[in-house]
């Protein structure tokens, strides 16, 4: 899955990590208005990278950790993908720098979400955004 994917999950926040660096790293990222375009229930997706390298967050004015339970205590707000190569995340208090060979979604069910599918629901999401504020003014 191409790299620019990780800008549908905006505003989503990483919750669980599981795995090893290096090797193969599950994810669960909480973003419900993402989640509620689909139609299994629940406020989550997985994210499976396989031999994954790097995990890397730097925290503004802290120094960078790779220790997953660190990393995942602070509960990152993740918002936007600043470099695809090498893949640079933007969060809301630092940068996500990260090295995997493969990528995949997945719904708790267990079911695939591919990469058309999330551009897809997270266009549909921001269209239904804008119109609402468009109403509301």
């Amino acid at each position: 899955m191409k790299h620019d994917v990780w800008g549908v999950f905006h505003d989503g926040i990483l919750v669980r990590i599981d795995g090893t660096v290096p090797g193969d790293l599950v994810l669960r990222i909480q973003i419900e208005y993402l989640r509620n375009q689909f139609d299994e229930s629940g406020d989550y997706f997985i994210i499976e990278l396989g031999c994954c390298t790097k995990f890397r967050y730097s925290e503004y004015d802290n120094p960078p950790t790779e220790e997953l339970s660190e990393i995942q205590a602070r509960e990152i707000d993740l918002l936007y993908v600043s470099s695809e190569q090498p893949l640079v995340l933007d969060c809301s208090m630092g940068v996500l720098e990260l090295e995997y060979e493969s990528m995949r979604v997945l719904l708790p069910s267990g079911r695939t979400v591919t990469r058309d599918e999330l551009i897809a629901a997270s266009e549909n999401y921001w269209n239904e955004w804008g119109q609402r504020a468009k109403n509301a003014t």
